[in-house]
């Protein structure tokens, strides 16, 4: 079951790359959105749970390692959202006045992320027994 919960990246990444390749402007009205405290915590708190659910059920993902260090940088990046909110808005203003071809390489890799997940989300062989 943990496997089909993969689908939820798969699709939010999808989703991001797709924006952010076919319409740098749209990605940059997202990332605008993050420029303020309130909503730099909520996301920290956010990838703070799902860096903790990702490494505690990565045995259940067909591609365990990928779960492990994408919850660990998951976690590490909620923590820093939820510590150094001033730090992670500069980085986000920086962001929205890089050009296209910077918001287009970006979705290009989350693209490859969003592969990466797809490949996760079948279950794991079964032990033999």
């Amino acid at each position: 079951m943990v496997a089909h919960a993969m689908w939820g990246l798969v699709v939010l990444f999808g989703i991001l790359g797709a924006l952010a390749l076919l319409t740098p402007d749209a990605e940059r009205r997202i990332v605008r959105r993050f420029t303020y405290k309130t909503p730099v915590r909520i996301l920290g708190f956010c990838l703070l749970l799902l860096g903790m659910l990702l490494f505690a059920l990565a045995d259940r993902t067909g591609w365990r390692l990928l779960a492990q260090c994408m919850g660990v940088v998951f976690f590490l990046a909620g923590g820093i959202n939820m510590a150094l909110p001033e730090f992670m808005i500069t980085l986000n203003e920086s962001w929205i006045d890089k050009g296209q071809v910077a918001h287009r390489i970006v979705g290009l890799l989350y693209i490859g992320l969003a592969v990466l997940f797809y490949l996760a989300t079948t279950p794991p062989p079964a032990p033999v027994l």
